[in-house]
């Protein structure tokens, strides 16, 4: 079979904020195959957890939407079923097989929308960027690397693991943990908590 009706085969059947849930032909459900595509899934920066229903012949990813979207699991699903048939030396019929999965992910979204996500996520990469070269820089910790390694090394990770968290979280702390503080009471006393344990470090 070419990837083209593979594709055409593959139906979403569930949507939701950080989940998606497709309906797969049976040729994608053996096992091989299976872990295949969920070790590919996985490699999708975001991803938190894929699931391949063998038997019930469905695909469950639960990803980040702070990280990626939906289009870009769409796109790496497509890609990896076109490679799976590239392998097996099948040529898919028509052009650009993988276009007909991600457009009924789409729906009416124009592609000036995917652009503008595209150059926000581009800008928000840059500033993070910057951000972690100044601290490499200006790290009073990193400056003390001669005379103290190890306390400058745990330093320089613990400050790197507190911008990733900040930047994969920002939107919800913007969004929703600043708007219900007393809803997210429990994220809250998490931040307060990690925040504690961070100055504590810095001042041993």
């Amino acid at each position: 079979m070419t990837a083209q009706r593979l594709l055409a085969e593959v139906r979403l059947r569930h949507r939701a904020a950080g989940h998606l849930r497709f309906q797969l032909p049976e040729l994608l459900c053996s096992e091989e195959i299976a872990d295949y595509l969920e070790r590919g899934l996985h490699q999708l920066e975001g991803v938190r957890r894929v699931t391949l229903y063998r038997h019930q012949q469905k695909l469950s990813v639960f990803y980040l939407d702070t990280v990626c979207d939906d289009h870009q699991i769409a796109r790496k699903l497509a890609q990896l079923i076109e490679l799976l048939v590239t392998r097996r030396r099948v040529t898919p019929a028509g052009a650009t097989p993988a276009r007909g999965l991600w457009q009924r992910l789409r729906g009416a979204q124009p592609l000036a929308g995917l652009k503008a996500r595209y150059q926000k996520w581009r800008t928000r990469a840059r500033q993070v960027s910057a951000i972690t070269r100044a601290h490499w820089r200006y790290n009073p910790a990193l400056r003390m690397l001669g005379e103290n390694p190890e306390k400058a090394i745990l330093g320089f990770i613990n400050d790197a693991v507190t911008f990733y968290l900040i930047k994969v979280h920002w939107n919800l702390i913007v969004q929703q943990w600043l708007k219900r503080p007393i809803r997210f009471r429990y994220e809250w006393a998490t931040v307060f908590y990690f925040i504690f344990l961070l100055v504590r470090s810095r001042k041993k």
